[in-house]
């Protein structure tokens, strides 16, 4: 499978292109990927004005991060406690897809979970011959949803008839690719910060943070 795992620097876009984001709906969700697929890590956090998400610049580029500090903080103050870091980042897979339901060409973005599946298609040779990508763009495949919040599951089936892709479909692809370069740059440390209203670059503990996000 391909993966594009390089740090793209230190400028910030968060461009879809003409692409939107899938919602993975219980039960089936029919789609054709469409690109390679990429990978970036993201932090996820909640705050007063909704769920806010970004790529973390430690991560990516070994670049300095407030909310990377406010893991480390959590960590250190929540020794032995069994709940999940809120602040640290995840290992995020984003692939372009026609969704079946509406035609729309979207951009897929999920953990390994769906896209370990994927990738036991692709080396698997009555599925991908060839073990390639390209070979996974030949036919749809079925993402089946189970369950609700931490119980959520996904079971990728494959639709290995090979369908052709419409001349319609084809100039969708060729007119609204997303640009995963630019979704997978990390956000600069100021970007962060004003995004979350830290106003100083001295850090801040996890419980300072907490109160600056639920204002």
């Amino acid at each position: 499978m391909k993966m594009n795992e390089k740090a793209f620097g230190k400028e910030t876009s968060e461009s879809g292109g003409n692409a939107g984001w899938i919602k993975l709906v219980a039960g089936d969700n029919k789609v054709r990927i469409v690109s390679d697929i990429h990978m970036a890590f993201k932090h996820r956090l909640q705050t007063s004005n909704g769920w806010k998400q970004f790529v973390c610049p430690k991560a990516m580029n070994d670049e300095t991060c407030p909310v990377c500090n406010q893991a480390e903080e959590w960590a250190t103050e929540n020794e032995g406690n069994k709940k999940p870091n809120p602040y640290r980042y995840t290992k995020v897979f984003m692939v372009a897809v026609i969704d079946r339901k509406d035609s729309d060409l979207k951009i897929l973005e999920k953990g390994k979970t769906i896209f370990e599946q994927l990738n036991g298609f692709i080396q698997t040779p009555d599925y991908c011959p060839n073990g390639k990508i390209s070979d996974l763009k030949e036919f749809d495949v079925n993402i089946k949803r189970t369950g609700e919040g931490l119980d959520t599951k996904y079971q990728v089936l494959p639709m290995p008839k090979a369908v052709k892709l419409t001349k319609e479909e084809l100039e969708l692809i060729e007119k609204g690719m997303p640009d995963f370069s630019a979704l997978s740059m990390p956000k600069t440390d100021e970007q962060i910060r004003d995004m979350l209203g830290m106003e100083t670059t001295e850090g801040v503990t996890p419980k300072e943070a907490e109160e600056i996000m639920n204002k």
